[in-house]
């Protein structure tokens, strides 16, 4: 069936006149009944196609919708600065170039900020007194900038206090997950923080300092719901993963899943079982659990939706349906969570 593109059907005309593209048109803009196109007489709109390729790939679809929150956020940021700044220069009667100057004090850079900048710049063939006046012009220049920005900031906070405040409506691409009867959880709040993990990643395992920090800090304020999603690559993932729903059964998986993760070496079958006892689970009903077909096929119709998602790596972790693939920064997911505790 060959796909035809129609500019222009006069007998479509009533039909199709007000909502099609015009060349300028971002798809990203558009209402989801656009018609894009016309194959065999049959419209295509924008809907049809997002469906279409969210079949295909869900995880590029939701990388690009990132990619686009994150260049509009970024330049959002500009702009509010800029017109914030301006209009703060005119109400003092200054310039904003003079504004800046008045408002950010920096000192010289110390000795020991620049050759910390030296002692870390890789494949350098200069000297460090040569380098020197370029790392102290660098310095400079990066300290007047993060001024610069701080200033911003607090424009901002004063900016949300104004009699007419600023106000942000800007979102970020949410995916939006179910929460299964069997999927163990922990805390409560009206942040939800999803973790796609593995037992057997070592990244998994550094990140589960972060977010025991991030539950004890937004304690009552966030709830953590685990997701099993183990890998291919690891030969132990999937009998750990089994073993610890055995001990969600009895009531334990979070102390199961501390002790997996404290001997993320050690999970071949008989480990398993030892780990077992270790946290005072009935060793019998555990064992049954383990051999038993029942959990392994529960956790297979719960990976057979997982597999559905745009998920591709461990960790993954979703905040309210944010999604941070990989292990990042305590200020990350910090700063998420308290901008979905401002919403």
């Amino acid at each position: 069936m060959r796909l035809v593109l129609i500019a222009i059907l006069l007998w479509a005309a009533p039909v199709f006149a007000q909502s099609r593209p015009t060349a300028t048109d971002p798809i990203s803009q558009l209402p989801p009944t656009t018609v894009i196109a016309i194959v065999d007489g049959e419209p295509i709109t924008v809907r049809a196609l997002d469906e279409y390729v969210t079949s295909h790939d869900a995880r590029q679809l939701f990388d690009l919708n990132q990619q686009l929150f994150d260049l509009r956020q970024s330049m959002l940021g500009l702009m509010l600065g800029e017109r914030l700044l301006k209009a703060e220069a005119i109400s003092v009667g200054k310039s904003v170039d003079e504004l800046i100057e008045s408002v950010i004090t920096i000192g010289p850079a110390t000795e020991e900020e620049m050759l910390d900048v030296y002692n870390n710049t890789q494949q350098t063939a200069l000297d460090y007194q040569t380098a020197r006046p370029m790392i102290a012009n660098f310095l400079e220049r990066k300290k007047r900038a993060e001024g610069r920005e701080k200033y911003i900031q607090g424009l901002i906070r004063k900016a949300k206090k104004a009699p007419k405040p600023l106000a942000i409506y800007l979102q970020p691409p949410r995916l939006q997950v179910d929460v299964a009867p069997g999927d163990p959880v922990k805390g409560s709040g009206s942040v939800e923080l999803v973790e796609f993990s593995d037992f057997e990643c070592p990244y998994c395992q550094k990140v589960q300092p972060v977010l025991k920090q991030l539950l004890t800090k937004y304690d009552g304020r966030v709830k953590h719901v685990w997701k099993d999603f183990p890998l291919g690559i690891h030969k132990n993932a999937v009998p750990a993963a089994v073993a610890a729903r055995c001990a969600h059964e009895q009531g334990k998986f979070w102390e199961y899943h501390d002790a997996l993760f404290a001997n993320q070496q050690a999970l071949e079958a008989i480990a398993l079982r030892e780990h077992a006892g270790s946290i005072g689970l009935d060793i019998d009903r555990f064992n049954g659990c383990f051999n038993s077909g029942s959990v392994i096929s529960r956790r297979a119709q719960l990976m057979t939706s997982v597999e559905k998602l745009p998920v591709r790596s461990t960790p993954t972790i979703l905040i309210n349906g944010r999604m941070i693939a990989g292990l990042a920064p305590m200020e990350t997911y910090e700063r998420i969570i308290e901008e979905e505790l401002a919403n």
